[in-house]
């Protein structure tokens, strides 16, 4: 009773353990490693669109300042003197 066969159930023992080929087992590795990855980023932020204008607003406030910087070089220095 004990021994039974997987070709009396319609199932060939071939079918039961097959792996996937190289390929499709890297790609499934990945994807589950870039969906970690993205997981582990978003702990913690409630709000990922406020972080991403916020990150935005920085680059081009130090975009501006950096520019800001270049252009004060080339201008004269305004002297007060009084009268």
């Amino acid at each position: 009773m004990g021994n039974w066969c997987g070709s009396c159930f319609g199932v060939s023992a071939n079918s039961s353990n097959i792996t996937p080929d190289a390929g499709t087992v890297r790609r499934q590795m990945l994807e589950a490693a870039e969906q970690r990855q993205e997981n582990q980023q978003n702990r913690g932020i409630k709000n990922q669109d406020k972080i991403k204008r916020m990150q935005q607003k920085a680059v081009d406030i130090e975009r501006l300042e950096f520019e800001y910087a270049i252009a004060a070089r080339n201008r004269p220095v305004l002297k007060w003197t009084p009268n």
